[in-house]
């Protein structure tokens, strides 16, 4: 499990710990980490109810460039495929500036094992790009506060037990129309309009019976 004073960590800028054996609930207090940018979480055994506080993560999604450099710098923590509990693989993390690339905007807790609804507040998140919570146990509505996500390109919320219907002047197809390339909420209970409207989504899906879904991989 994620240690609660792992939200000391107010400067960290990225969290990476996709597919390991990470388990429990995820902590509230990583709703302190203000400085993050990028968390990512999925392939891991993460259950319980999505924290409130991840609303409070203003700066998922900005990129923040050294002085005197042209490149972003990262102050990061990334173990993937490490196998051993988290009291055991702390003394990897490093706060680190590494000069590369843009990072990716992402909230990815996808493949876990979430439950109960979306939080309205991650409405609030207005810089994400990418927003994947799909292979989950949530349920509940699609928020309409994810509408305000004017930089979303994909929200893939399939595989989950949603049950919602979104027309087309919903505030989630406004997105859509905006900046969406992917919106996937099939293998869920949803009817969604926006779906069969806007040829500027490459990749859209919705069925109205999570029972013939079948497999539900990584897409």
């Amino acid at each position: 499990t994620l240690p609660e004073d792992i939200g000391n960590l107010s400067s960290l800028e990225i969290l990476s710990l996709q597919q390991n054996r990470l388990g429990g609930l995820i902590p509230t207090s990583i709703g302190s980490m203000i400085s993050l940018r990028e968390f990512k979480a999925f392939f891991n055994n993460f259950n319980g109810t999505l924290p409130h506080e991840l609303g409070n993560l203003r700066n998922l999604g900005m990129n923040r460039e050294k002085p005197g450099s042209p490149f972003p710098y990262r102050a990061y923590v990334a173990v993937s495929n490490f196998h051993q509990a988290f009291s055991n693989i702390l003394c990897f993390l490093s706060l680190t500036f590494v000069s590369g690339l843009p990072p990716v905007a992402s909230l990815s807790l996808y493949n876990n094992q979430l439950e109960g609804a979306i939080p309205t507040e991650f409405g609030l998140l207005t810089n994400m790009v990418f927003f994947r919570l799909e292979n989950n146990e949530l349920n509940g509505t699609v928020p309409r506060e994810l509408g305000n996500l004017s930089k979303i390109n994909k929200l893939s919320l399939f595989g989950n037990f949603i049950n919602d219907v979104i027309d087309t002047e919903d505030p989630l197809c406004v997105a859509v129309r905006s900046s969406m390339s992917t919106l996937a909420v099939d293998c869920n209970m949803v009817e969604c309009a926006c779906c069969c409207r806007f040829s500027n989504l490459r990749n859209c899906g919705c069925c109205d019976e999570r029972d013939t879904c079948g497999d539900l991989g990584q897409r």
